[in-house]
């Protein structure tokens, strides 16, 4: 928490006052998104992933692009991938899919 009691925004390069109104549920609602996601470790797309990529590409898998680089990344990391988009990640080879949107008694999969 910054001096005057708000948290931190990143604006423009640099941390800063966030520009609401915590007074307002929407703006808290906002604020309490943004403080999540600040949690979140985001993972590059390094030459393992590439590696990774460029194999599941020559297998011709039926998948948009920026779909077979996210499930590169997870398995290079060897780590489960969070989705609601089943049909197409689940075609991937040895990917750990789950779909937090469903009932754990509907999921099937790896």
């Amino acid at each position: 928490m910054l001096g005057n009691g708000h948290a931190p925004f990143w604006n423009s390069g640099r941390w800063s006052d966030p520009p609401l109104d915590c007074n307002k549920l929407s703006d808290r609602s906002l604020l309490a998104t943004f403080l999540y996601f600040r949690t979140i470790t985001i993972m590059d797309f390094d030459e393992q992933a590439q590696t990774i990529f460029q194999r599941l590409r020559a297998q011709r898998i039926r998948i948009g692009t920026l779909d077979l680089r996210i499930a590169a990344i997870a398995l290079s990391r060897e780590a489960t991938l969070v989705t609601r988009n089943r049909q197409d990640f689940a075609g991937i080879p040895a990917l750990n899919i789950e779909d937090w949107s469903v009932p754990r008694d509907n999921v099937t999969g790896h």
